[in-house]
């Protein structure tokens, strides 16, 4: 019988950056930078907290608070940001980012140096509910948001690449989205009960990517690939809402309010786009 170990962390410094009321909404490690995988970041209220655990201690490395002040749709009153999602990219080979977003619908990319932030992006209409980093190009980051649609962002220049929504788009919040461990497509799900696909190969998205990298952040002008047609959609998974999907392997695990976690294979043979055969998933 294995003896149960308990390894018991301690907070360093962290009483000066807390507040009673920050609630936290997300939380995400820094997976692909061996030098960071002691770190993690936490966001909420109008914070971004970058930790390292060292030698049992919880020490905080950069603490971020976003003054800016934004106005509410609802009741037009002044309000600042709140912080939902978070993901770690890079806008350099050798310069790891928190990427976060949340009521504003405003990107935001925090350098993890000594400069607090490497750049602002705008462009969502609404709030913005989960982030993900591309899983073969650090640079690249997807997010879902209320204004029905999925985007997708070049952190490297600062500009909006795609935009995945419209005609066969949703029809309601994105609550959550994830890639395909060969980044070939996105899987993404909404308040409409509906989980869609979408293509990340195809030829015109490929060349938006490429053109990207060519922009210069000072220009702030890019015009983005309309991606409308997903490769797959359903509302026969979930009754209710789906607030969280995953690629596990070639199978999406999703979840949903109706108290239900299904795991399920789409039928990567059966769709078609203009007229030509495509594997989903391969």
């Amino acid at each position: 019988m294995n003896e149960k170990v308990s390894i018991e962390f301690t907070l360093k410094d962290v009483k000066n950056e807390s507040t009673p009321d920050r609630v936290i909404y997300c939380v995400k490690f820094c997976e692909k930078y061996p030098s960071l995988w002691s770190c993690f970041a936490a966001v909420g209220s109008n914070t971004v907290t970058i930790y390292d655990i060292q030698d049992h201690e919880v020490e905080v490395v950069r603490h971020y608070v976003d003054e800016s002040l934004r106005t509410t749709d609802e009741h037009g009153e002044v309000a600042r940001e709140n912080f939902y999602a978070c993901t770690w990219a890079s806008a350099d080979i050798d310069e790891p980012v928190v990427v976060a977003g949340g009521k504003s619908g405003v990107v935001k990319v925090i350098s993890t140096q000594d400069r607090p932030e490497v750049g602002v992006i705008h462009g969502h209409g609404g709030d913005i509910h989960e982030l993900r980093t591309h899983p073969l190009d650090d640079g690249l980051v997807f997010s879902a948001s209320k204004d029905l649609s999925v985007r997708l962002w070049n952190i490297r220049s600062l500009v909006c690449v795609a935009i995945f929504g419209g005609d066969q788009g949703h029809r309601r919040d994105v609550l959550s989205l994830d890639v395909h461990t060969l980044g070939n497509c996105m899987v993404s799900s909404s308040l409409d009960t509906s989980i869609k696909i979408w293509n990340l190969r195809a030829p015109q998205l490929v060349e938006a990517i490429t053109k990207s990298d060519e922009e210069q952040p000072v220009k702030r002008i890019f015009q983005p690939h309309m991606e409308q047609i997903p490769l797959f959609s359903t509302t026969q998974i979930h009754a209710g809402y789906v607030d969280s999907v995953r690629w596990v392997g070639d199978c999406v695990l999703s979840k949903s309010t109706n108290n239900r976690i299904v795991l399920w294979t789409p039928d990567a043979y059966r769709y078609k786009v203009h007229g030509q055969l495509v594997l989903l998933l391969y």
